[in-house]
């Protein structure tokens, strides 16, 4: 990688390439928005596009159209950590990420499983503003 990475996410694309998103530093006070590719017929590594939102305790879940949803995640905010309600969509043909739906409600370290019907269940997770408080809420994004 060309990115050292704290808990990243990974997910299989439809190409064979496989995405890399998110990390966080070892004392967790840093969080980056890097995004890159591993091609493992090659095994080269190639940046792409970051995200537009610094991230990890998101999700990565390949769609059936071949794009990616990224949901949730955390970010620094005055040295501690908020949860984000967004999502974004990668786009592995053009290598670039773009809005995707808002969420319910902010969630870090969450599942996610794609349905039949082409939509994301999201379950559980956790949030750590103030004292922090896990979810027993579900969701279902329609990318």
């Amino acid at each position: 990688m060309a990115t050292e990475r704290g808990e990243p996410k990974a997910v299989l694309l439809s190409d064979g390439r496989v995405l890399v998103t998110g990390d966080k530093s070892l004392d967790f006070r840093a969080v980056t928005g890097k995004a890159e590719t591993y091609d493992p017929d090659t095994g080269a590594w190639s940046s792409i596009e970051d995200m537009s939102k610094t991230s990890t305790g998101h999700t990565l879940t390949l769609l059936p159209d071949g794009r990616v949803l990224a949901a949730g995640g955390v970010h620094p905010t005055n040295r501690h950590f908020g949860a984000y309600s967004t999502t974004e969509i990668f786009d592995p043909a053009a290598n670039s990420w773009s809005p995707g739906p808002e969420l319910s409600e902010p969630r870090i370290h969450h599942s996610a499983t794609l349905m039949p019907d082409g939509r994301v269940l999201l379950i559980g997770g956790f949030v750590p503003e103030g004292e922090g408080y896990l979810l027993t809420s579900m969701e279902f994004i329609t990318p």
